[in-house]
């Protein structure tokens, strides 16, 4: 349809769905379920008013979206339906009935900007694509987070260097494919955690133009405008490097070994 008033919605069948959606332009998509044919081309009119959703049927479904194989810039509103748009591609709508949301943002140096609360919608993962570079090179992977809810963030890393989980008080973020992960307080008490592994750590906190955490060679955590910052080594002997000046906003640090 070329109608402003124009709309389509896609829903999964009754058993668990794998669909996979790629916004081609500002009017089109393409999408494709379970691995099989057929493959569908929606298109759409450029306008907002003219939607793309998409939502579960029966059981436990998944939702990717996908971005290109350039550098994207992706917008991620989460809500009781969460919005993803990729650069100017036609905006896609995901209805919390789709249960999980991935969004693959693919090759390139790409940045991920997430807002809204989870809520009841979808729950969030982001991949990041392949590791591109290390932080400080150019063609890195960014997330960046700013909250919308007061209170504790967490992070915690993954099982590879480019792999984690953030945990605001909007909602956990699972990631991968990602060399940095930026994220901005609701307000200036709000506390950010950072965790160390279950074997020996060196972290790092300073400003080094952004305030950051560093946690062996994992994701980069930057953050803006948290007042407390705490640094968890757990396990293992572990061995941290703390710069207090030039912190930007902070007024506690606590270090837990």
């Amino acid at each position: 349809g070329g109608d402003a008033s124009d709309t389509f919605s896609l829903t999964g069948t009754a058993n668990q769905d794998d669909i996979q959606l790629t916004p081609q332009s500002g009017t089109t998509v393409t999408a494709q379920a379970n691995g099989v044919n057929p493959l569908l081309t929606v298109n759409l009119a450029a306008a907002v008013t003219s939607t793309f959703t998409v939502s579960g049927g029966g059981d436990t479904d998944a939702v990717t979206v996908h971005g290109s194989a350039g550098a994207n810039t992706i917008a991620v509103v989460r809500g009781v339906t969460t919005t993803v748009t990729v650069d100017a591609t036609k905006r896609i709508d995901v209805a919390a009935a789709a249960d999980t949301l991935t969004v693959a943002a693919g090759q390139g140096a790409d940045t991920i900007r997430v807002t809204g609360a989870q809520s009841s919608g979808v729950a969030l993962t982001v991949d990041g694509g392949q590791p591109s570079g290390l932080p400080g090179a150019s063609g890195i992977d960014t997330m960046e987070v700013t909250n919308t809810t007061a209170g504790t963030t967490v992070y915690a890393p993954g099982a590879t260097d480019d792999s984690g989980t953030i945990t605001t008080p909007d909602g956990a973020i699972p990631f991968y494919g990602l060399e940095v992960a930026n994220m901005t307080s609701f307000q200036a008490s709000d506390v950010i955690t950072a965790h160390g592994t279950n074997g020996p750590d060196q972290i790092t906190l300073l400003n080094n133009g952004l305030n950051r955490i560093w946690v062996n060679n994992q994701t980069v955590i930057g953050f803006t405008a948290f007042g407390t910052v705490n640094l968890l080594g757990r396990f293992g002997e572990d061995l941290f490097s703390v710069t207090p000046v030039g912190l930007a906003g902070v007024t506690t640090i606590n270090v837990d070994g």
